[in-house]
């Protein structure tokens, strides 16, 4: 055999026995990267950059004003308006005023309503905020907007404590969304 040879033989057999160690307790390749640091706390309470962290929001005073300005802005542009001009033109304008004030979700189920088909044509009276029963939730708000034809419930959403409250579902008077009743009996008992 060459010199050459031999050298890449020999070579050959110390990197197969280096792998083929009966010592179990020494590593065979190199160590991995350090473990992901564990969140601890709040959901926003670990290493994140600081441009990139989203402030917890509070549940206090202005965001409660926040949330019932935002409840009336989403029933304001929600209520049917005016029906004296072209339908085309109420829709997209109706469209262009309520789409900023709905999260996303809300934005594709509320893309195909007619405004016509909306009962109510007028906020009647200042909307209130709805305090939780148990607990409360700095993300999570319901606003209660009367209208015309009834108080209609808003459900408020945000991200985080500089995100806007956007609204997530607007439920209509209980009047309106509960099934007619049956008329009374005529016949009498036997």
């Amino acid at each position: 055999m060459k010199p050459r040879t031999v050298v890449l033989v020999l070579a050959a057999v110390v990197v197969a026995a280096a792998g083929c160690s009966d010592d179990s307790s020494e590593p065979t390749s190199a160590p991995s990267a350090q473990p992901a640091p564990t969140p601890t706390g709040t959901p926003l309470d670990f290493d994140l950059p600081e441009d990139d962290r989203e402030t917890y929001p509070e549940w206090d005073r202005a965001s409660r004003e926040e949330a019932v300005t935002a409840g009336d802005a989403v029933m304001r542009a929600f209520v049917r308006p005016d029906q004296t001009a072209e339908t085309s033109v109420i829709e997209a304008e109706w469209w262009e005023t309520l789409a900023p004030l709905l999260t996303s979700e809300a934005q594709d189920a509320y893309f195909y309503v007619d405004p016509a088909e909306v009962p109510a044509t007028a906020v009647t009276g200042p909307a209130a905020l709805v305090e939780p029963e148990s607990g409360t939730t700095a993300f999570l708000a319901t606003v209660q907007v009367p209208t015309d034809v009834g108080t209609y419930d808003v459900l408020l959403a945000r991200t985080g404590g500089e995100a806007p409250w956007l609204a997530e579902r607007i439920s209509p008077p209980e009047s309106l969304s509960a099934p007619p009743s049956e008329p009374p009996s005529t016949t009498a008992p036997a």
